[in-house]
């Protein structure tokens, strides 16, 4: 299952969706892996409501699904602008499945309460993770406060631009953000 998981994975990336889904029609085992590049496939060409429906049919076969197969289902959630369905994920993830998050976990999760605006409940989970948060999460933070302006955002903006410069001086973004502010 191994070439077929990876040429989902390739065909789902490039966009090639029906490439994708007849490689994993023609699979006869079907494990986590080959489920997860499926919902990631979806999930990264815009069709959350069938990434969706791959990750119950998933679980409906007996396969669980792991800490790759949330990320790519809440971080579709995102993407589409669907908090709540990304908290709910993320609370089965911990609560159903006692999976412990990853620092990309928390990212992923930093990300979609920032799309939604959520800065306060953003600063909390910050506080409360048992990581330093990565370049990717704080420039997620600067993001979602150069949208929503005030100066309460602005200077969690600058703090989140100054984290994020601070993990990658040579990213060029956080700069570019920081002085669209």
């Amino acid at each position: 299952p191994e070439l077929g998981s990876s040429l989902v994975s390739f065909y789902g990336k490039c966009g090639g969706l029906d490439e994708a889904m007849n490689i994993f029609q023609g699979m006869e085992a079907r494990d986590t892996v080959l489920y997860t590049a499926v919902v990631a496939a979806h999930a990264d060409n815009g069709q959350l409501d069938l990434a969706m429906e791959y990750l119950q049919a998933m679980e409906l076969e007996g396969n669980s699904p792991d800490q790759v197969t949330f990320k790519a289902a809440v971080s579709a959630c995102a993407h589409a602008g669907m908090l709540d369905d990304g908290l709910a994920l993320f609370g089965a993830m911990l609560h159903n499945y006692s999976i412990t998050p990853t620092l990309e976990m928390y990212s992923c999760i930093i990300d979609v309460l920032a799309r939604a605006g959520k800065l306060r409940d953003v600063e909390q989970l910050i506080r409360s993770m048992p990581f330093e948060p990565d370049a990717a999460a704080w420039t997620s933070v600067l993001s979602a406060c150069r949208v929503d302006g005030g100066s309460e955002n602005r200077d969690l903006g600058l703090r989140a631009a100054q984290r994020a410069a601070g993990l990658s001086p040579t990213d060029s973004a956080p700069y570019v953000m920081l002085a669209n502010l």
